[in-house]
């Protein structure tokens, strides 16, 4: 099983187009700074995407919203290593096909930012991070699951 990371190592390829993002933030990962990086985020892409913003956790009513939206052109991802693999597990779960993700790592080892190398995984940069997700290039990645949960 495969599932699309974005990566971001070619900037100079960006396309301007407009699209369905949807922004999964986990309030608590970099202690407390992903509120911020979000709301930076959000500000940054508003003019070319339709952003859907999910607080991890989802309240209940959230992941009704998540199945009822159509297409999802991508997802972004700020937390950590575990935010990640939840949000990776319910796009999976819920959308044919699971949109490519996009990593913000706030978290505390943030190893597949470190595996793709990330060039914001130091700086959290919003101008490169909303650069990547117009880039569009993604890195396919295995996944699989045990005992039902995606690994």
């Amino acid at each position: 099983m495969h599932h699309a990371v974005a990566h971001a190592s070619d900037l100079a390829r960006i396309r301007l187009m407009s699209s369905r993002v949807v922004l999964f933030s986990n309030p608590l990962a970099g202690r407390g700074k992903a509120a911020a990086v979000s709301d930076a985020l959000c500000g940054q892409l508003t003019d070319r995407h339709a952003i859907e913003l999910f607080a991890l956790p989802m309240p209940a009513g959230d992941l009704d919203r998540l199945r009822s939206l159509p297409a999802i052109d991508a997802a972004i991802v700020v937390g950590g290593d575990g935010t990640l693999q939840g949000v990776a597990e319910m796009l999976v779960d819920t959308r044919r096909p699971p949109p490519p993700i996009l990593v913000v790592p706030l978290g505390t080892a943030n190893l597949v930012a470190q595996h793709l190398a990330l060039p914001w995984r130091h700086s959290l940069d919003v101008k490169s991070i909303a650069q990547a997700l117009a880039a569009r290039r993604t890195v396919e990645l295995d996944i699989c699951r045990c005992n039902r949960r995606l690994f």
